[in-house]
């Protein structure tokens, strides 16, 4: 369509050089219909183009052209078609490295991730997966990539945004900086939020089992978030372990809170505790994943490699509706 547009525009320019004065005006309305007729198609053209590059309003280019194009014969198609070339390139250098893997990190993916006992096991997969080659992309010289990325990385689970905003504002670029400062600010809200509206609805009916876990679960996912000193850190972990005991004792033992229990048991290190709710979670619920994939955690963690494995292979083709990291886990160690 733009090399018609352009041939039109050539025809017109001849005929119009080609005429004698007074001679022949009546190809005036012809040449003008062609001109007219040239920047309307050179225009649209343009549009299309933008339209399948995503810019943000293609429309703009279309009446933009349109003005320039008529206005200005000739020099006015090779004016635009640079401004739009100029400016589409600009934007593919900001896009920059981190495009094609703001496609992959989106795919399929939940970013409002709820806090999950199988946090702690899948960690170094999502790691691997998730996090590393994005902290590879935060090194990149391109300033303008390192800024797309703070907003990548603001859809990870909360707890690996928090690592690599942390890194992100030692970055030598202030607006770099900034915008992990913003987004580490923006998710420290999201956790008071959530904490005290899960404190509300405990104050509102005391003897609810569920109220005591949303907020055992919020004091934990802020705990272990990596946003907090070490003393507030344990504070918040504390309060968690008390909410998730009032939640046991008000709803009796229920599977879910001993994994959880168990979960930040886990993240401090103390195995056998860990290890004692995981086998209390499994014997009350043979079905339930996280408690089993909780003990292989605790056997691998204390060196007890056989027993991990031994484990494992008791529970191959026992849960077949195990899906996603869980049956990779197991699977792993059944091998």
């Amino acid at each position: 369509m733009a090399a018609v547009a352009v041939t039109l525009e050539g025809l017109g320019i001849a005929l119009y050089f080609s005429l004698r004065p007074f001679s022949t005006l009546w190809l005036f309305p012809l040449i003008l219909g062609i001109h007219v007729a040239a920047s309307f198609l050179f225009s649209l053209a343009i549009y299309i183009a933008a339209k399948r590059l995503r810019h943000s309003s293609p429309e703009n280019w279309f009446i933009v052209g349109s003005v320039m194009c008529l206005s200005f014969s000739g020099l006015g198609f090779v004016f635009f078609a640079a401004v739009f070339i100029s400016i589409t390139l600009l934007a593919k250098e900001k896009e920059g490295a981190y495009s094609e893997y703001e496609k992959y990190i989106t795919y399929d993916f939940e970013p409002e991730k709820k806090y999950m006992p199988s946090d702690k096991l899948d960690e170094g997969i999502r790691e691997e997966l998730e996090v590393s080659p994005l902290v590879d992309l935060l090194e990149q010289k391109n300033t303008n990539g390192r800024r797309g990325v703070i907003n990548i990385i603001q859809k990870l689970p909360r707890k690996d945004a928090v690592h690599l905003l942390k890194k992100a504002m030692t970055d030598k670029s202030v607006d770099v900086r900034y915008m992990a400062t913003a987004a580490l600010s923006k998710i420290e809200n999201e956790f008071n939020e959530n904490i005290f509206m899960a404190r509300k609805e405990t104050l509102r009916d005391a003897e609810s089992a569920d109220s005591h876990l949303a907020l055992a679960n919020a004091y934990a996912e802020y705990y272990d978030s990596g946003l907090l000193d070490k003393v507030t850190s344990a504070h918040y972990r504390q309060l968690a372990v008390d909410e998730y005991e009032k939640s046991l004792k008000l709803g009796g033992e229920n599977v879910h809170v001993l994994n959880y229990l168990a979960n930040l048991d886990l993240i401090v290190k103390d195995y056998d505790s860990a290890f004692l709710k995981f086998r209390k979670a499994a014997d009350k619920d043979p079905d339930d994943i996280y408690a089993h994939v909780g003990l292989i955690q605790t056997y691998y963690e204390t060196d007890r490699i056989r027993e991990a494995i031994k484990h494992a292979r008791t529970l191959v083709g026992k849960m077949p509706e195990t899906k996603g990291i869980m049956k990779e886990i197991i699977n792993y160690w059944a091998s």
